[in-house]
């Protein structure tokens, strides 16, 4: 009986070693963990249910939930992994802290991460997006969309969706041996779209470390983003054209028309293939795969390549594909897309004649008096040929489509006219055809 006893004995010290090197190990990586979180997260209160380890290189977080400090409603995460194919890697003070202790990957994946869109952190934003009054330009995706400046969280919420629900995956594979770092990402939104992307650098061998990052000539090889409408062409079109009042297929032509009007403000010549392009990358349902791969890689004349945009479209060697239908690059003046600094620093808006109150003191006008001055002035029919006469008066038009638009007359220009409107985050320049016009009156 004495081997039993000393079989047994062995066992029971085995399992203390094991249960111990484990138990220090799931601290360390918790450790790590928590730090990464502080870090990543520094105005949220986060926990979790679940820790699990793989001490061959593999951590994973179940049932995150991260709550913005003074908030009640949380951002849900399913689980988020993180794994390495380095026994032990979260067991290192810093797992990169230094070039020895790069892995052969690195690999993070989260999953069902939810964010309820009617949360109350999600009012408070709701509420700052009204209140706000912005002073910039509404942006390029949200031109025709009535008062909408941006598709913010908060528009989405009025858009119809309930909450944002998304899996992400991202990878790393250094490889410091020969020089090369690939780092791969895609993340895909449900119901709205999902996106790819693919960065492969090259370096100096052995010098992918913080501290020897800087001599290491870093030089990008090859650069991919890959987009796939999953339903948010099709929502915005059916939204935009309700808050404009008018069809999804009038939306979309005026939102083209208004895109158009302020590519040309900028002084950037825009060929019709590209805004044929445009049109089809914005459509449901929808493709669009860009690509760069310099001949050689690119790294420190892209700054000084900057100056010749030409020159630097041929070395980036761009690859356009739509609805896996390729696009012919070739001949493009790549200059004279760019937008002109003069013409796009007048673009700035400007903020429309309203009464000021110490003019009224010092002219000793009443309010009545103000208010009389302004009944005397009506809106008076006009032709288009006569609007040179009226810039910057405030007009209104009547379309074919039978909509009503009202703003300032910015420009006019041979068959179409500009007019700056005024939307609840701003101004926006909405240019309309002469052959849409069916009315034009002039407040005068």
């Amino acid at each position: 009986m004495r081997w039993f006893k000393t079989v047994l004995l062995l066992l029971i010290a085995t399992l203390l070693v094991g249960g111990g090197g484990y138990a220090y190990v799931w601290y360390k990586a918790k450790a790590y963990i928590d730090d990464t979180l502080t870090v990543l997260l520094p105005g949220y209160r986060v926990r979790y249910e679940q820790l699990v380890l793989d001490p061959r290189g593999e951590v994973r977080i179940e049932s995150l939930q991260a709550a913005p400090f003074g908030y009640e409603s949380a951002i849900k995460v399913a689980n988020i992994s993180i794994r390495a194919d380095a026994p032990l890697f979260f067991l290192q003070p810093s797992p990169v802290s230094s070039a020895s202790d790069w892995p052969s990957f690195l690999a993070i994946k989260i999953d069902k991460l939810r964010m309820d869109l009617a949360s109350d952190f999600m009012e408070t934003a709701l509420a700052n997006q009204s209140a706000a009054a912005s002073k910039g330009l509404v942006n390029i995706a949200a031109l025709g969309c009535g008062d909408v400046r941006e598709f913010s969280l908060p528009v989405l919420r009025d858009m119809g969706y309930p909450e944002i629900q998304a899996d992400l995956n991202i990878r790393l594979d250094p490889d410091n041996d020969n020089g090369r770092l690939v780092l791969g990402s895609q993340i895909q939104l449900l119901g709205i779209a999902s996106q790819r992307l693919v960065l492969e650098v090259s370096f100096t061998p052995g010098y992918l470390a913080p501290q020897t990052l800087l001599a290491a000539s870093p030089r990008v090889q090859r650069f991919q983003f890959a987009y796939q409408d999953l339903g948010f062409n099709a929502r915005r079109d059916t939204y935009c054209a309700e808050q404009t009042d008018v069809t999804e297929a009038e939306y979309r032509l005026v939102h083209a028309d208004l895109l158009k009007a302020q590519a040309t403000q900028l002084g950037m010549q825009v060929p019709e293939r590209l805004w044929n392009a445009y049109e089809q990358a914005i459509a449901p349902g929808s493709s669009v795969d860009l690509g760069i791969s310099p001949a050689g890689g690119m790294g420190s004349e892209l700054f000084v390549l900057m100056n010749a945009p030409h020159v630097l479209a041929e070395r980036l060697n761009p690859s356009l594909r739509i609805n896996s239908v390729g696009l012919d690059l070739a001949g493009l003046d790549w200059e004279s897309l760019l937008p002109d600094a003069e013409q796009a620093e007048q673009l700035t808006p400007q903020e429309e004649g309203l009464v000021n109150v110490e003019q009224l003191k010092e002219k000793i006008l009443s309010s009545r008096e103000v208010q009389k001055l302004e009944d005397s002035k009506q809106f008076y029919p006009a032709s288009f040929d006569e609007l040179d006469d009226y810039l910057q008066y405030q007009i209104r038009l009547y379309t074919h489509f039978g909509r009503f638009i009202e703003g300032r007359l910015i420009e006019v220009a041979d068959n179409k006219l500009v007019l700056l409107r005024r939307v609840d985050q701003g101004y926006a320049s909405y240019s309309v055809d002469r052959n849409f016009l069916e009315t034009i009156e002039v407040y005068r």
